[in-house]
């Protein structure tokens, strides 16, 4: 971020080293997700849900029904279906992790999260779901309690307005839960892998 120059007034930003490359993806998704639910709502559909990869951003219900259900990984391992899910409406919920992008090298798996402060992926096996009544905000802030750990991450997401967060670690085989008061009920499916 040192080395960007942010232009409020021409909305413009200049990368100031040879090379250098900005990239978005942490928080685009989440965006895109509430600008094309906004871009519904102002053709007269409320009742919708747009899913843009592990960011979903939601409209009214369903006909007869509370909420979407939006399903929540069980554990932290690829190709494991969502047994549990929540029911929501008129919110964002977003999930991260490294089930998916990641890479080991010499034996240790690292995140395609990286921590700022070493520029090295997280080797903490954490997934961090957040509810929040905007995509951005749920996109974005996966990754910074991701990043922070779970006591200094869910301390965080106490102290802002609306959301809710779900931190799932694994230390060799045991999975540690931990959410906020305010977290949504998570429900079981009768059978694995039919959550939506």
């Amino acid at each position: 971020y040192q080395s960007m120059v942010l232009d409020p007034l021409k909305k413009t930003v200049l990368l100031k080293k040879a090379g250098m490359m900005l990239d978005l993806g942490g928080i685009a998704k989440g965006y895109a997700a509430d600008e094309s639910l906004n871009v519904l709502k102002k053709m007269g559909i409320s009742i919708a849900l747009v899913a843009m990869g592990g960011d979903v951003a939601l409209g009214d219900p369903p006909p007869n029904a509370k909420g979407w259900k939006v399903g929540i990984a069980p554990v932290l391992e690829e190709g494991d279906a969502a047994s549990r899910y929540m029911v929501l409406a008129n919110c964002a919920v977003s999930t991260s992790g490294d089930t998916e992008q990641y890479v080991e090298i010499g034996g240790e798996r690292y995140s395609h999260l990286v921590n700022p402060k070493t520029g090295i992926g997280l080797t903490e096996r954490i997934s961090v779901s957040i509810v929040a009544p905007h995509g951005i905000d749920s996109d974005s802030l996966t990754k910074v309690v991701s990043i922070l750990g779970v006591a200094k991450g869910m301390e965080l997401a106490a102290k802002v307005q609306g959301i809710s967060c779900r931190v799932v670690t694994r230390k060799n085989d045991l999975l540690e839960v931990k959410k906020s008061k305010n977290f949504p009920t998570v429900h079981e499916n009768s059978k694995q892998g039919k959550g939506n």
